[in-house]
């Protein structure tokens, strides 16, 4: 318990504690006034004496519970996080505290982590959703361990997620050659959408992405597409932020159908710009990637210009949401271009670490394992490739040679 003593100065309460040693060995006391009762005094002084014996970090309490501990934890290090992953942290803090937050941190135990993962399990929260929300948790009871010095160990590290946990596997389809002509003819040139379907076909890159893509990243010469940044929503706001891994931050060469359409639409953007003229929209945003669109009437100085490749004819960028939408018509969704992109190259037998640099992967298994599958064509060239091999090693079999020898025999006869 921590050794805080109060007194009465005048007509009012004190608290009063020794903070250690000054470096010429003398008692170091902390003390301070002011307090209109002792109880006050005294809770006060508890306060200053657990934020003194824990480095000025923040902790108030010698004993915090789950859900007070998350909001000093939170509070400590949002400002270094990402305005998505913000937003993940703190929608999983509100369900942790919901579950645990009434549990002191020196009295959790890992039983308490573990039943809380079952119980979501059991809810029907995917693997995913319970992966988050416990390493939200893990970390906070970390910085717990150290640099709080609070409790000895963290127990939710060894606590595993559920076995009945729902994979959260997204559907994905091969596009046929037909269903993107076909799309191409549903969405032709000039829809706001045809850029981002051409795009994402003849690329592979994520929806975020290729609504991210401005023109500074295309070069015409030497047909190159620089993934930098994504467009992405988060809590009712747009904003450009960087792709999902350093990975993720790639140099794309692109065919010469894609170079041309491109071409054909950069000059297809001017012209409506001088057509709409001061009811052209802009694209800006500011210091944190926030997105603003404004006429082209409207000083926007203060701001950093962006020019999207897939926007509308007035210039309004298209956005991952709105093309989720139009995808739905066409029964397509956003993963179904990757897994066309990364199969088509398979079936040309690209390298799969080139396929994976494409995609911006940063293991090869990922690629294999969620964007190819076997086609027929790729089953035929295997069964193909496996004859060439049967009829060229038919000479080195022990049966050849056998009958090589009798042959040679009769003939010496």
């Amino acid at each position: 318990m921590a050794k805080v003593r109060t007194r009465k100065r005048g007509q009012t309460f004190s608290y009063i504690f020794e903070a250690g040693k000054t470096p010429e060995g003398k008692r170091k006391v902390i003390e301070k006034g002011g307090f209109a009762t002792e109880e006050e005094a005294y809770d006060a002084g508890i306060e200053a004496y657990a934020d003194w014996k824990h480095g000025g970090i923040g902790i108030r309490s010698e004993n915090p519970t789950v859900a007070e501990l998350l909001d000093i934890w939170f509070e400590k290090h949002k400002a270094g996080l990402a305005m998505a992953t913000r937003k993940l942290y703190s929608d999983k803090i509100k369900k942790v505290s919901s579950m645990l937050g009434s549990i002191h941190i020196q009295e959790l135990k890992p039983r308490d982590v573990d039943e809380a993962l079952i119980e979501l399990a059991d809810e029907g929260y995917s693997e995913s959703y319970i992966k988050q929300f416990k390493s939200v948790l893990s970390l906070a009871l970390a910085y717990a361990v150290y640099p709080a010095e609070l409790i000895r160990y963290n127990p939710a590290a060894e606590i595993h997620i559920p076995k009945n946990a729902k994979k959260g596997v997204i559907k994905r389809q091969i596009i046929t050659q037909e269903k993107f002509a076909e799309a191409m003819k549903k969405y032709p040139f000039g829809h706001c959408m045809h850029m981002t379907l051409f795009i994402a076909y003849h690329t592979g890159m994520r929806i975020g992405e290729v609504c991210g893509l401005t023109w500074d990243s295309v070069d015409f010469e030497n047909r190159i597409i620089e993934v930098t940044k994504q467009l992405v929503w988060v809590d009712g706001v747009h904003y450009i932020k960087k792709p999902k891994t350093s990975s993720s931050i790639r140099k794309i060469y692109i065919d010469s159908e894609l170079m041309e359409e491109l071409k054909h639409w950069k000059e297809q953007q001017e012209h409506n710009a001088l057509e709409y003229g001061k009811g052209y929209k802009r694209s800006y945003c500011d210091n944190d990637g926030i997105l603003t669109v404004a006429s082209s009437s409207l000083d926007m100085s203060h701001l950093n210009e962006l020019h999207f490749i897939t926007t509308y004819n007035d210039g309004r960028p298209m956005t991952h949401l709105r093309s989720y939408s139009y995808l739905r018509t066409l029964g397509l969704n956003s993963h179904s271009f990757r897994h066309t992109h990364a199969t088509m190259l398979a079936e040309a037998n690209v390298n799969p670490k080139e396929v994976a640099a494409r995609l911006g992967h940063k293991k090869i298994n990922i690629t294999m394992e969620l964007y190819t599958k076997a086609t027929d064509k790729m089953l035929k060239h295997t069964s193909d490739e496996f004859e060439k091999m049967l009829s060229k090693n038919a000479d080195k079999t022990p049966n050849a040679d056998k009958m090589q020898t009798n042959q040679k025999s009769d003939t010496v006869k």
